[in-house]
């Protein structure tokens, strides 16, 4: 193996983070009238939509999520700005694809130049819509007045303004492949189909309640379940694990294409239907030439102190000749008990890689035991493949939020491992590739 030199970093030096200014301004906008004659009607249909859900809904205060997307840079204060608003709640914000120049939005330096391009959704009843039209019609009667405070961020806002819409079935299932999830899985699967749901976050504990209420009742109604969920504030994630029989999946699929949405598709609480997100490995047969002697590698003297290095992966081989006496499992959930001899391939080899590094290489072994969280599982394929996976029956990010809470312990639960610094995770996830999301939902 090559030898490659050290890298020294500077010395990190602590300043004051710099504030940009909100509303992009290195891009040409258009004016007041140009927007208001674009996006007026859209405000009118968006509040008229409240009015006629309330004829609909007996007895509960219809809310929908509103997208709002920009052009340039990010609004600073939108979040605290909607706070200001009562029924208004921020849920989320997120780079979009950047956006050809049109209407009146461009590059002042390079006309065709793409532009960035930003969603903003917040929950609104109607009382806050008809306040976000009073706030829209007043900007564009006097867009040069200043802003009431508190109220900037919404005149930045509406400068940048690119669309105005409802967040609907389309986005909730454009981007996830989901449906193509589906199809793979009604290929082969005649019982039930287990996929992710994925609501919006909201900040109060009753709302989410009902949130989840909602969204079981219609997985009920569907002759499903909702098996279990998450709740992470700190990454605005609230996902439910629930499970379709195939049957109605494949109705489900239909009713996409004729674009005749059933209850669940258009429940206003979702955000995401997702994949369920597992990362696999598959097992293979290993052969005596593939295994370095146990003498070629050097034993080093026994690691002592706590560990600084965590390994979230498959249940290694504690006892193996080179891991004797180097690993620290912590095996809370009893993965154990699930494998096989010789099915514990991919968290041994990845013990092995941390604790020694290359085994054809001289070297000494790390100094600190490793800690080790199994967060893989063998399960059999249809061709009687074995693969480690992780589990099939909870949510993967709570799985790793789980485990990294145990590691690093709570204001009211000691760590297990509070002095590790660096978590190693091989794993990742086939249907959400890293684009715009990391693999998850939004994040602050």
């Amino acid at each position: 193996m090559a030898e490659h030199p050290l890298l020294f970093f500077p010395r990190a030096v602590t300043e004051s983070p710099s504030r940009r200014g909100g509303g992009g301004t290195s891009v040409k906008t258009p004016s007041a009238a140009e927007q208001q004659a674009r996006l007026d009607d859209r405000f009118r249909q968006i509040a008229q939509s409240f009015q006629d859900l309330q004829a609909s809904v007996q007895g509960m205060e219809p809310e929908q999520v509103i997208v709002l997307e920009t052009i340039g840079d990010s609004i600073e204060e939108f979040a605290k700005a909607a706070a200001q608003v009562p029924g208004l709640e921020w849920l989320a914000e997120m780079d979009l694809e950047d956006a050809d120049p049109a209407d009146g939005f461009s590059d002042p330096e390079k006309a065709d130049k793409k532009l960035p391009c930003r969603l903003y959704a917040v929950m609104s009843n109607q009382q806050a819509m008809t306040q976000l039209l009073s706030l829209w019609k007043n900007w564009c009667a006097n867009p040069g007045a200043r802003a009431k405070r508190n109220f900037g961020p919404f005149k930045d806002v509406f400068v940048h303004l690119k669309d105005i819409r409802r967040w609907d079935v389309k986005d909730r299932l454009a981007e996830t492949r989901v449906v193509e999830y589906w199809g793979e899985n009604l290929s082969y699967e005649r019982g039930q189909i287990r996929f992710e749901v994925e609501l919006w976050c909201r900040g109060d504990e009753a709302r989410r309640r009902i949130a989840y209420e909602t969204l079981s009742n219609h997985i009920a109604s569907a002759g499903g379940r909702s098996m279990s969920q998450a709740f992470v504030p700190q990454i605005l994630y609230h996902g439910v694990l629930v499970e379709l029989p195939a049957a109605r999946v494949r109705e489900t699929m239909a009713a996409i294409l004729d674009e005749s949405y059933t209850q669940l598709l258009r429940c206003e609480d979702v955000m995401f239907f997702r994949p369920l997100a597992q990362s696999a490995f598959p097992g293979y047969a290993i052969e005596d030439k593939d295994v370095p002697p146990i003498e070629a590698a050097t034993a080093g003297s026994p690691p002592g102190g706590e560990p600084v290095v965590a390994l979230l992966d498959g249940m290694p081989l504690e006892h193996h000749d080179l891991l004797e006496g180097r690993l620290r499992i912590d095996d809370e959930d009893d993965f154990a008990r699930r494998y096989q001899p010789g099915q514990q391939q991919h968290g041994t080899a990845m013990a092995s890689l941390i604790t020694h590094g290359d085994l054809g290489a001289a070297g000494e072994p790390i100094a600190r035991p490793v800690y080790v969280r199994p967060i893989l599982m063998p399960y059999e394929g249809l061709n009687k493949t074995v693969y480690e996976k992780t589990p099939d029956d909870r949510l993967l990010v709570d799985v790793i939020h789980r485990a990294v809470r145990r590691i690093k312990g709570t204001a009211s639960e000691p760590g297990a491992a509070r002095g590790v610094k660096v978590i190693n995770l091989s794993i990742g996830n086939s249907w959400q590739p890293f684009d715009l999301l990391l693999s998850g939902p939004f994040h602050k």
